[in-house]
C-alpha cells in the first residue's frame, strides 16, 4: 500500500477499511499510513476478521483481530 505516497498527507476527511487488515502482514503499517491521509480531526473506521472467524487462505489470510488489538 502506498496511499500516502499516492494521495498526501492530510487528504481525507474520513478513512474506511473493511475486510481489509486481514490481508496485509504488515498491518500496522498499513494503519498508520491511513492515519497519515487525514486531515485534523477526522476519522477512520476499520471492520476485520475476529478471532472466531475461520481461517481463508486466498489471497492471503495472515491475523485476526480483536478490539483489543487495535486500540
Amino acid at each position: 500500500m502506498k496511499i500516502v505516497e499516492h494521495f498526501g498527507v492530510e487528504s481525507f476527511d474520513a478513512v474506511i477499511s473493511t475486510e481489509t487488515l486481514e490481508h496485509i502482514l504488515d498491518w500496522r503499517t498499513a494503519i498508520n499510513d491511513m492515519k497519515l491521509v487525514l486531515k485534523p480531526e477526522s476519522y477512520i473506521y476499520i471492520k476485520t476478521r475476529s478471532k472466531r472467524f475461520p481461517y481463508h487462505g486466498y489471497p492471503h489470510d495472515y491475523r485476526h483481530f480483536e478490539s483489543s488489538d487495535l486500540s
